[in-house]
């Protein structure tokens, strides 16, 4: 696959800005707040820490959400189905259930995006999890935005609501989690 870099410039290999890098177009709170996904996971690695992103934390301020008094709680994957999978097949497709808080334009470009393999790839890189050796509770996607990709660093904290339904797109695989974790790194 080839990418058009700046300056109208192909490459097989595109440049992408971490969340918050001087050229990204996202300014971030503090100069210490670049996110960098190799980084950060070493270091949760290192250190036997579950990431937590301070940057999008777990807390109601961070949902734009009409129902500002919706009760819920945060819980990563493991808190919410006994055995989570980040992606569970190759094959597996991905429908949404409706809800009140879907947003069909998001729903529409995931689909899309299941519909070119390369470019899924890209923008869900496979070194995501929700299990495993190395999970360390963080996750990373790639977003095209005002003509360069920028790559976001989330941690997998989802907010769940009293029903136990997560709060966001929801899908008819209860143990896989790829959707609502990009909505959430969309959202942030």
């Amino acid at each position: 696959m080839n990418f058009v870099n700046r300056k109208d410039t192909i490459s097989s290999e595109p440049r992408i800005f971490n969340y918050g890098e001087y050229g990204s177009n996202i300014r971030p709170p503090s100069l210490n707040s670049i996110q960098n996904f190799e980084a950060i996971r070493d270091n949760c690695l290192k250190d036997s820490h579950l990431f937590e992103d301070k940057e999008f934390d777990a807390v109601a301020s961070s949902i734009s959400s009409t129902k500002k008094h919706q009760v819920f709680k945060w819980l990563r994957p493991f808190e919410i189905v006994k055995n989570p999978y980040f992606i569970k097949s190759e094959k597996s497709k991905f429908s949404a259930k409706h809800s009140i808080y879907d947003n069909p334009w998001l729903i529409a470009g995931f689909t899309c995006l299941l519909s070119n393999e390369k470019l899924f790839e890209f923008v869900v890189p496979k070194d995501n999890n929700c299990s495993g050796q190395n999970y360390r509770g963080l996750n990373r996607f790639r977003f095209w935005q005002f003509g360069r990709w920028i790559e976001v660093v989330i941690d997998d904290r989802l907010p769940v609501k009293k029903d136990g339904n997560i709060l966001g797109i929801q899908t008819l695989n209860e143990d896989e989690f790829w959707v609502q974790l990009m909505e959430k790194a969309y959202a942030k």
